[in-house]
């Protein structure tokens, strides 16, 4: 594919996403806007005629496909029509945007009682959609724009035309049938639509539009280029050589199904979480806390990053090794997305490997330090693990007794990991006839293909090993200091809960319980096969806190604090990733 094509399908692609974009403002926007204007109630005496039929919730529902793909369609044809229709609808919007402000109206819903499940349906749609952004109606306008868009293009068959104007027609209906809007919503709707598209056709406002477009294209465009060889190279391990020792990315399947199993343990995790849940009423609670306690919580996600970056910064500085603290951040940040995104976190330090090489940080440095900070990052989690177990059975008893197992389990995988980690630095031969025999054994049992390049790479991986038990032996003090500094930084993410725990106003439990709480979670989860443990977390969370937060702040809180201590980390360390793509590396001279 030639660039000129690429650039053609961003300028595609870009208008029916930045809609998309706009929509969202529009819609979960103009309610945070509060005028004290009384909503109306604009139904009539037809809108009562109109049965209640829940049917329809599958047109509804399925006019969401019928816009994606018309408005795809739309966005395939020529540019001058192209620029005039997504104008009209960015005009529209901004319509919409002002009558939800400042001429808000309201609808009266029926009171549901069936058990089908179209009035399960229905139900689901009153709890997360309340009776608000009515006039005019985006539904009816967002149907009629996908027949707007289709006029006059001799590319597009009449018989889908005609298609088209049927399901926007049913559309309409279904908006009354379901009570979602009344009457004049729905030809305010099309009245809207069919004044922005004469107005953007007379005028020449739709090249502005054009020009944004296409400047946001080249944009991206440039972007993509310069993160094309993250894209295809994004999972990768080190390949232990003794001649070179050279990192090499893993195979593009991998980064696939990590990026795809990410997704449905995220949507598993939703579904487990808040299914059967009033999602009105937990929204409603979230607005009522306190924002300024949530400040120090985000704070303590940047300190939990930058901690890493500190601990990175001052081993490097031991080794002779000068680097500015900006850039271990953003060595931090890299590690902790790729964590963030793949099981068990396997995928961070080898992409903090990848962008140190490219500072032209040697391998077995990188891999040195990593390896210490890997060490007394599990090791807190160990001490957490075992105080309790031999010093805090009152605590457990009290705080975890429902949870106890899979806690019990969370400390033995984790001290087993770190015991193995220990015994492969400070005994490398040991370690090796152990990993010399078990892969033999794995050969033998037909689990894994015999490879002569395998016992290669396990020579090498004990030369690095034995160069992390020398490092240590010479700096004990570094490792006391950075098993401090990373104390700190676990604590400081740990302390999360504890200020959204204060943001809900709430009180009786100290901040050292709740902290230690959260601890806990993350011992029990930390060497479990899920993304950020995701789905687990959540799930211990409602279990652990519930005497904490109460049955009416339970998930409200959960969903703060994981907001904040989980996705609040992959979002900002994402950002930082991408910053760091484009500046690491590049004032190194190429030698």
């Amino acid at each position: 594919m030639c660039k000129k094509e690429k650039k053609e399908i961003l300028r595609i692609l870009l208008p029916p996403i930045f809609t998309f974009l706009l929509n969202s403002v529009v819609y979960w926007g103009a309610p945070l806007i509060k005028t004290g204007i009384a909503a109306r109630n604009l139904s009539s005496s037809v809108d009562r005629i109109v049965p209640f039929m829940p049917q329809f919730i599958i047109i509804y529902f399925g006019c969401y496909i019928f816009w994606v793909v018309n408005y795809l369609l739309i966005a395939a044809q020529k540019e001058e029509h192209r620029y005039q229709f997504f104008t009209a609808d960015f005009y529209a919007r901004l319509i919409c945007f002002v009558c939800f402000v400042f001429f808000p109206t309201t609808n009266t819903r029926p009171e549901l009682t069936g058990s089908d499940i179209f009035t399960g349906a229905v139900r689901f749609l009153y709890q997360i959609d309340k009776p608000i952004n009515l006039f005019p109606s985006i539904h009816c306008m967002a149907s009629w724009f996908c027949c707007i868009g289709l006029r006059k293009c001799k590319n597009i068959p009449k018989w889908y035309q005609n298609l088209s104007e049927i399901i926007a027609a049913l559309v309409f209906i279904s908006t009354l049938a379901l009570r979602q809007h009344v009457l004049v919503d729905v030809f305010s709707g099309i009245l809207v639509a069919e004044v922005t598209w004469q107005i953007s056709r007379r005028t020449n406002g739709y090249r502005i539009y054009q020009r944004i477009i296409e400047n946001m294209s080249d944009w991206l465009q440039h972007i993509i280029n310069r993160l094309k060889h993250v894209w295809k190279d994004s999972f990768f391990y080190i390949k232990g050589n003794s001649r070179q020792g050279e990192g090499r990315m893993a195979d593009k399947k991998k980064m696939i199904f990590n990026i795809v199993f990410l997704i449905l343990v995220f949507a598993g995790t939703l579904y487990g979480v808040f299914h059967g849940e009033d999602l009105g009423k937990i929204v409603h609670i979230v607005k009522t806390v306190n924002p300024l306690w949530l400040i120090p919580g985000v704070i303590c996600v940047v300190i939990f990053i930058w901690g890493e970056s500190i601990i990175i910064f001052y081993m490097m500085h031991t080794l002779g090794i000068k680097l500015k603290k900006w850039t271990c951040f953003l060595f931090s940040s890299v590690g902790f997305f790729f964590s963030c995104i793949t099981p068990s976190a396997t995928g961070g330090q080898p992409a903090q490997i990848y962008y140190m090489k490219k500072e032209k940080i040697p391998i077995p440095v990188s891999t040195l330090v990593l390896m210490i900070v890997t060490i007394t990052y599990k090791l807190v989690l160990v001490v957490i693990g075992v105080t309790l177990t031999i010093f805090g059975q009152g605590f457990i008893k009290a705080h975890l007794y429902r949870v106890r197992h899979i806690f019990y389990l969370g400390t033995a995988l984790n001290v087993f990991c770190v015991s193995g980690m220990l015994v492969l630095v400070f005994h490398p031969m040991l370690a090796r006839s152990i990993l010399v025999k078990g892969l033999d054994l794995l050969e033998k049992m037909h689990l894994m293909k015999k490879k002569s390049s395998r016992l290669e790479k396990v020579n090498a991986s004990m030369d690095q090993y034995r160069a992390t038990a020398v490092y240590l032996r010479e700096h004990v003090w570094v490792l006391v200091e950075v098993f401090a500094i990373t104390v700190f930084q676990r604590f400081a993410l740990f302390a999360v809960t504890w200020f959204v725990y204060k943001a809900f106003g709430l009180s009786g439990s100290s901040a050292f319980v709740i902290i230690i709480l959260q601890g806990t979670i993350s011992v029990a989860v930390d060497m479990l096969p899920l993304p950020g443990g995701m789905g687990i977390s959540e799930q211990l969370f409602l279990r652990i806190f519930l005497p904490i937060f109460g049955s009416k702040l339970l998930l409200p809180g959960m969903l703060l604090s994981r907001g904040l201590g989980y996705y609040t980390e992959l979002l900002l360390s994402a950002l930082l990733t991408i910053f760091a793509n484009f500046t690491i590396g590049r004032n190194v001279k190429k030698g």
